[in-house]
């Protein structure tokens, strides 16, 4: 069955990553009022990538489908490793051309920044998460459900506390390893889609992310450091990622209809949105002129344009990925490709906008 919920989720939290770099530039202005209102902005969509980690480990740690680990990683690894390669170069070429970077330089941004565009940290991140997929989808389902719990609450807990007091150590930790206290979300994801979710349910978690929210801006300016506790290890953070979730399964979770929708196809290029909104953001920027003045409305207006243009290339780009397929099968008819050139090539194809981002 088609899960409208996961559909409505992948949306909204690829418009909250548009909105948190939307609102970067106010961040950084000079004129406190401007601050203080991009970082209101910024805070309100931090829950993103913790949702985005959530809903692949509600998928693939509940998937009844059985894959060898070998069948599983050439899936996962083909799916991340070519966007991964394609947006370095792209992204390279944006940033740091002509900057003579040294091997070690570019090196050292590559391991412990992710990429050569402060977005790219997602991709090996999520790599490392799904090279551990298979050992904890053998493993989770020996533990019951009351057990999970008692096992992803203290460690939920534990990582928001090595973060706030340690949290300035991630900066030199390579960004493969952020895997390990992602895994927080990731198994928090699957416990938290096994419930049921009422509407009081609904309510309830409303209103704990309201607070949350309040929490994560007060808290920053509490301790004078916009960001502190707009990280995805924040404890108000966590508690806002886990109510998106459970308000998506209780408001959605009655309406899946067995069939692809139109949200259901906007989801499927997600990833593209993610990957692609920091090129339209900086060519809308270099063709139009910013309101600072007011920045309560720019942002939100500036939010939709480029997710709505950034979609847009991405729906483009997922319909000329099939023309592609089509132009090699007809290239390769007087000599039949391997399965696993097919496989490359088809990668490398839809890769290049992150595919599908479908977990299946």
């Amino acid at each position: 069955m088609v899960r409208n919920q996961i559909s409505y989720m992948r949306v909204a939290a690829a418009f909250a990553v548009v909105l948190i770099h939307v609102s970067a530039n106010a961040v950084v202005e000079r004129d406190p009022y401007s601050q203080h209102i991009g970082h209101a902005f910024n805070s309100l969509g931090r829950w993103a990538v913790p949702l985005f980690v959530m809903i692949s480990g509600a998928m693939l740690l509940s998937s009844s489908k059985r894959h060898s680990v070998r069948e599983f990683y050439a899936r996962r690894v083909m799916r991340i490793v070519p966007p991964l390669l394609f947006w370095n170069l792209v992204y390279f070429r944006l940033m740091y051309w002509g900057a003579h970077l040294s091997v070690a330089q570019a090196a050292d941004i590559v391991v412990y920044k992710g990429g050569f565009y402060w977005h790219l940290w997602y991709l090996p991140m999520i790599l490392g998460l799904y090279l551990m997929t298979p050992f904890l989808q053998s493993g989770i389902r020996r533990i019951s459900p009351r057990d999970r719990w008692l096992l992803v609450v203290p460690f939920c807990a534990a990582v928001s506390a090595c973060y706030l007091v340690w949290g300035h150590l991630l900066e030199r930790v390579p960004t493969i390893a952020l895997s390990i206290p992602f895994l927080s979300y990731f198994v928090l994801g699957y416990c938290l889609d096994a419930l049921h979710v009422g509407r009081k349910t609904v309510f309830a978690c409303i209103v704990l992310f309201l607070l949350a929210y309040v929490g994560t801006v007060a808290g920053d300016r509490a301790l004078g450091d916009l960001g502190r506790f707009q990280h995805p290890f924040s404890p108000t953070i966590f508690v806002m990622a886990a109510s998106v979730f459970l308000v998506f399964r209780g408001w959605f979770g009655g309406k899946d209809t067995g069939r692809a929708t139109w949200m259901h196809r906007l989801a499927a290029v997600t990833m593209g949105v993610y990957l692609v909104h920091p090129l339209v953001i900086h060519t809308m920027r270099r063709f139009s002129v910013s309101d600072s003045s007011t920045p309560w409305l720019a942002i939100p207006l500036w939010t939709v344009a480029v997710f709505v243009v950034s979609l847009a290339v991405s729906l483009a780009w997922a319909r000329v990925v099939p023309c592609t397929r089509r132009a090699w099968v007809l290239l390769r008819a007087e000599k039949p490709a391997s399965p696993e050139a097919d496989g490359a090539v088809s990668a490398v194809c839809s890769g290049a906008l992150g595919g599908s981002d479908r977990d299946k």
